[in-house]
């Protein structure tokens, strides 16, 4: 939750506040805030991301090695979290400035599953008719 804040100072002092109660070191905070880059894992079976793992679809099969992707530590990171939604069966909502990857990023994880994705744009411009 600390990465809610949009200031980045603020989200760390936040996060330090926190690894501070949950007794978590000033350095991994720093590291896991500013460098950590979570890694993905394909399988037949599974997708891994970080710590977060989702099936593949048994019919549509997945993981389209074609699809460029850039995996930025950014990018990367927002997939696990995505995933790890995703995993939990939680609902998600992407909120951020036009073309800074949240699309790109659920397109992504839906191709590496094998799922089909329906993308709804529920930008100021859409309409409700």
């Amino acid at each position: 939750f600390c990465a809610a804040a949009a200031d980045p100072e603020v989200r760390l002092a936040l996060a330090l506040e926190v690894g501070n109660h949950l007794d978590v070191p000033p350095d991994q905070v720093r590291y896991h805030l500013e460098q950590y880059k979570p890694r993905l894992q394909l399988s037949a079976e599974r997708v891994d991301m970080g710590r977060a793992s989702i099936p593949v679809h048994p019919r549509h099969g997945g993981h389209d090695v074609d699809a460029v992707f850039a995996q930025t530590r950014h990018a990367l990171c927002l997939l696990e979290c995505v995933t790890a939604a995703v995993e939990g069966a939680e609902p998600v909502l992407l909120v951020g400035e036009t073309g800074t990857g949240k699309t790109t990023v659920v397109q992504h994880l839906a191709r590496l599953a094998g799922r089909k994705l329906v993308v709804v744009n529920m930008s100021q411009q859409s309409d409700a008719a």
